[in-house]
């Protein structure tokens, strides 16, 4: 089967996915419900933003990249990031989170 996908927004279209899905002739098969992902207008804002910060910014007068910046907002907002060692034991790491995994509406609060 191929992949198909339905972006929703009216009770009309929620109602044509519904018939697709009941007019297929096999099982199983997998429904998903998510949240709408970033937009491109958004993806493309936010790395210029983040350079702003990595530019201009400090924190206690230290400056970050631009990807410390995202992370540092991501947490700021509420995602927790998981630590985990390096496998020398010897420094700590953040893992687990990807700003590409956002929804529409959370991508909007990072930027």
């Amino acid at each position: 089967m191929n992949r198909q996908t339905f972006h929703v927004t009216s009770r009309g279209q929620l109602e044509t996915a519904f018939r697709y899905a009941a007019g297929l002739n096999f099982y199983p098969f997998v429904v998903e419900v998510r949240d709408v992902t970033r937009t491109d207008d958004q993806n493309r804002m936010l790395w210029p933003l983040l350079g702003k910060f990595e530019d201009q910014a400090t924190i206690r007068g230290q400056k970050f990249a631009d990807h410390q910046w995202k992370s540092i907002f991501l947490e700021a907002l509420g995602h927790e990031q998981e630590m985990l060692p390096s496998l020398d034991g010897s420094r700590w790491f953040a893992a687990g989170l990807r700003s590409s995994k956002l929804g529409k509406r959370s991508f909007s609060d990072l930027l």
